[in-house]
């Protein structure tokens, strides 16, 4: 989707099975300011897994949400849940393969994938990054904030990609690095290599979430390894300080990672003592795509 500034910003937009998350920035993309923020429950079935259920409540109370927060602008960059995005990395070569490939690993009938790829070349390697969605979901999404809401979607983005935007991270990424924001409900990581997200998933904190991470990291790891031929050796790690099973001992146990803690948000969202709901996170790296900051 074609992104226009020549208007206006958009703000940020996020929404999940619960919540809505509003922010609106001012200012630049190297000092952003915050100049509207806030989040709403929903109630539940209005989404579900990611998909509009009902789109007329759902419309309504966006439009209230709204009003409430005096928002007055019509255009948005909104992120996607993460159950409705999909994301995959294919070694290279890059060839005229990769639209069956893509259709073997998106659990998406053929039909319905909405897919974009970026490949990345280097002397001795190459692979493509692959981002895709339904297109009945991107559909009934643009429909709704268009049709019923009045509010242009510029851009539909990842969950993923908005969240990572909103993170203070240290400017030296260019080798494999490992990146967890964990808050209560959930843990977010991701493999971050030369600028991009090589490599992501998100987790539930239930009682088994440290062994199913490390399953994770450690299949990611192997693969980041074999591909690039780079090794893994840093952790940035944002966790509350209250947490009673730190994850850096783990990493540094299980993979000799150094672990390095990453204290704030990029966004001025954060309240001393309180965690940010990850709506708010999520919809603030997403206002930052629309005041003009580039990806990390």
């Amino acid at each position: 989707m074609l992104f226009d500034f020549l208007f206006e910003k958009p703000f940020g937009l996020s929404l999940s099975d619960t919540s809505i998350g509003v922010v609106q920035l001012k200012g630049s993309a190297k000092n952003p300011q915050i100049g509207i923020a806030g989040e709403k429950a929903l109630p539940a079935g209005l989404i579900q897994n990611g998909q509009i259920q009902n789109p007329q409540a759902l419309a309504e109370l966006l439009k209230s949400f709204f009003k409430e927060l005096h928002l007055t602008a019509k255009k948005c960059v909104l992120s996607l849940p993460w159950e409705q995005t999909f994301g995959h990395v294919f070694p290279g070569p890059f060839n005229a393969d990769l639209n069956q490939k893509i259709k073997e690993v998106v659990p998406l009938p053929p039909e319905e994938i909405e897919a974009d790829h970026t490949a990345f070349l280097h002397p001795d390697f190459q692979f493509v990054l692959v981002s895709a969605a339904s297109r009945n979901v991107l559909k009934a999404y643009g429909d709704l904030l268009k049709n019923q809401c009045g509010i242009i979607p510029a851009v539909m983005e990842p969950a993923g990609l908005s969240l990572l935007r909103s993170l203070s991270l240290p400017p030296d990424l260019k080798q494999g690095q490992l990146l967890l924001y964990r808050i209560p409900k959930t843990i977010t990581w991701f493999l971050l290599w030369d600028g991009i997200v090589f490599d992501s998933n998100r987790l539930a904190a239930a009682p088994d979430f440290a062994s199913r991470l490390m399953d994770d990291i450690r299949g990611s790891k192997i693969f980041f390894e074999k591909t690039t031929g780079q090794p893994l050796t840093r952790a940035l790690v944002m966790e509350p300080p209250s947490a009673k099973d730190p994850l850096a001992p783990v990493l540094k146990e299980k993979f000799s990672l150094e672990a390095i803690p990453i204290p704030s948000y990029r966004l001025p969202l954060a309240v001393p003592g309180k965690d940010v709901p990850e709506v708010l996170a999520t919809a603030g790296g997403a206002a930052l795509r629309g005041i003009g900051a580039a990806d990390p």
